[in-house]
């Protein structure tokens, strides 16, 4: 109807999905195979999304001749895999892909955006990368994605405009997520965090005021630190996320 139209996304599963259905979740079975649905449910997680991304490049893109070039295009989705939760340089992704870079006629692109996939097993999958092992570069990387995969998909259900995005100075001090002024998220596998994993959110209050701090981590509780830090156990975080807790 014209005029009445209206977008909406539907995401890969969350985790308040998966705790409603099963009352509890594997953390390591999702930052392994991610959230899609069939591969959730399937007994062999790893094979349905080695097929799932193969047969998303057979069938759709080639027998729907989405696109002219689809050895190119195989290479630019490995590339993209690669470059999964990293900040984009345009120029160095076309060439690794063997295509030209394209330009906008008014428009230049960001250099410093940065890349997510709808969801870390097929971004895993798709850049050849083993099943992440806990404590492995690859395990923090996992976790970080599925922040951001929960985080869009509060955002999308929740209708809201507020924008997601990191922050990042010159001299590399970041914290991941940024979500209006209402939150700033840093991310970390680790099980015992220290002074130098507070440090981005600590020098990010120099810069601008938000109501909440949080340092999602796998620390066994939750604590708040002396200048006003939360940090929480990851599946404590996404539970108060998804009950409303910053709305």
């Amino acid at each position: 109807m014209g005029g009445r139209a209206r977008l909406r996304h539907l995401f890969p599963f969350v985790t308040s999905e998966l705790e409603a259905q099963d009352g509890d979740y594997s953390l390591s079975k999702i930052l392994c195979w991610g959230l899609l649905p069939p591969v959730w449910l399937s007994e062999s997680p790893e094979e349905d999304l080695v097929a799932y991304c193969g047969t998303y490049l057979k069938e759709e893109i080639q027998a729907e001749a989405l696109v002219r070039n689809l050895i190119g295009f195989s290479r630019f989705l490995t590339v993209a895999g690669l470059s999964n939760g990293t900040q984009l340089n345009y120029e160095a992704l076309a060439k690794d892909c063997g295509v030209p870079a394209r330009h906008g006629k008014s428009r230049k692109p960001v250099a410093t955006s940065k890349l997510y996939f709808f969801d870390g097993g097929v971004a895993r999958v798709l850049a050849g990368r083993p099943v992440p092992q806990p404590g492995s570069a690859e395990w923090g990387l996992a976790l970080e994605h599925l922040i951001f995969q929960e985080l869009r998909a509060w955002l999308g259900y929740r209708n809201s405009q507020q924008p997601l995005c990191y922050w990042r100075t010159v001299d590399q001090r970041e914290v991941d997520f940024i979500v209006g002024d209402e939150l700033a998220i840093e991310v970390k596998a680790a099980a015992r965090i220290n002074d130098r994993d507070l440090k981005g959110l600590r020098d990010l209050a120099h810069e601008a005021t938000f109501k909440n701090r949080l340092l999602v981590c796998q620390e066994p509780e939750a604590r708040m630190t002396e200048d006003g830090i939360l940090i929480l156990p990851v599946k404590q975080f996404l539970a108060r996320l998804w009950l409303g807790e910053w709305e």
